[in-house]
């Protein structure tokens, strides 16, 4: 067992104790906190000699001195331009922004606010997770504020959830977990929408989403990661299925200097489908890191995942998916793709797809291709009047478009 060391513990129960009286959020969850403390006294952010961090890096969080930030700061950042039309929350360095906001009417049968409103729910935290790490247990200590989606059974959104993540700390460094909870019950449709900008250098964003599909229900997941080639992000979303549920999600990562994205989905209830879908493009000395886990715990549920990589420069990316199917999950039908575009000669990626299959009546496969543009097909482009440049992005477009 690896042990925090006791002044790092100390100063994360100090932090935590003492920003209760200014924090009213950390009064909340109470023992789902302390539970969180407890793992990080006895386990603390280490990462090395982890597998799941081999090809990784923890960045700022390596060595626990990224403390989290308090108080709602004011800024005249404006964050990405909102949809025309959507049910629009706006967090504002952790913490709901309600002059930011629009939330605007809803049918009858849904929640969309704040999770810093209301009473507390117990679904909060009650997924199983994972391979649980640190940097959860950080999240689950520190969050303050995001998103509560509730629909009754039956019940349609016809616009999408739209969460804006605006981080400014005027340049110091900070960290800014935030959580996330959509509980969808049976026959239920929805969009949810979230938007990160890591924002300036030595800047952590951590957000943690939490879904659970009920029976028969939709749900379209859109997470985008964007912004300049500074701060860092570590989010995660971990996901319940129950039978016949479809779950499809996008992730477009283009932002930050260091981002990991994981995805934690189980599909518990026969029938159950999710399409997970992601695009990672870095160029200069970016670093990207995504990680799937998909655990098949019922029969005839079906996965497909596509994962592509536009790398340029000296950018590192990284996909490592794991897809398994339990020994009573028969006719599974799970499929894995990851493929990488180099754009240059020092663009690295690690690809590492992997299939763990305890059942006989299956069909599943996985593969990963990595390449560099190919001469023959830059040459027919110059030949028809393109530039170098314009042949390229054209090239890489084409790559792409299988995604988004």
């Amino acid at each position: 067992m690896k042990t925090a060391s006791p002044d790092k513990s100390l100063i994360y129960q100090d932090v935590f104790s003492s920003g209760q009286a200014a924090e009213p959020a950390w009064q909340r969850y109470g023992a789902l906190r302390e539970q969180a403390l407890a793992h990080l006294a006895a386990h603390g952010l280490e990462t090395r000699g982890d597998e799941a961090w081999v090809h990784g890096s923890a960045g700022g969080l390596a060595g626990g001195e990224a403390l989290p930030v308090s108080g709602l700061r004011q800024t005249t950042a404006t964050g990405p331009a909102a949809l025309a039309r959507s049910h629009r929350l706006v967090f504002l360095n952790g913490v709901f922004a309600p002059e930011r906001s629009n939330v605007g009417e809803l049918p009858a049968g849904a929640v969309v606010q704040p999770l810093s409103t209301g009473g507390e729910t117990a679904q909060l935290g009650g997924l199983p997770v994972t391979e649980a790490t640190g940097l959860v247990a950080l999240n689950a200590l520190f969050w303050r504020d995001g998103l509560r989606l509730e629909l009754d059974d039956n019940t349609v959104l016809d616009l999408p959830v739209e969460l804006h993540f605006i981080n400014d700390l005027a340049g110091k460094p900070g960290l800014v977990p935030t959580r996330n909870l959509v509980q969808v019950g049976a026959g239920c449709q929805v969009t949810v929408i979230e938007r990160h900008e890591p924002g300036a250098s030595k800047l952590i964003e951590q957000p943690l989403t939490e879904v659970i599909c009920g029976v028969g229900s939709r749900v379209d997941h859109i997470k985008l990661v964007g912004g300049a080639a500074a701060g860092e992000h570590f989010g995660r979303t971990q996901v319940v299925q129950q039978q016949d549920s479809r779950y499809r999600s996008w992730e477009i990562v283009t932002g930050g200097h260091l981002a990991r994205r994981e995805i934690h989905l189980e599909l518990a209830g026969p029938g159950a489908a999710c399409d997970l879908n992601a695009l990672y493009m870095g160029r200069g000395r970016q670093r990207f890191d995504l990680r799937t886990r998909v655990a098949h715990n019922a029969p005839g549920c079906t996965t497909r995942e596509l994962y592509k990589g536009v790398l340029d420069g000296e950018a590192r990316g990284v996909f490592d998916g794991l897809i398994r199917v339990a020994r009573d999950s028969q006719q599974t039908s799970a499929h894995q793709t990851n493929r990488n575009l180099l754009l240059s000669d020092d663009a690295v990626v690690n690809s590492i797809p992997r299939l763990e299959i305890y059942a006989d009546d299956v069909k599943c496969s996985h593969g990963s291709t990595t390449g560099q543009l190919a001469d023959e097909q830059l040459f027919y482009l110059r030949t028809r009047g393109f530039s170098p440049a314009e042949a390229r992005t054209y090239l890489a477009w084409a790559f792409a478009s299988e995604v988004i």
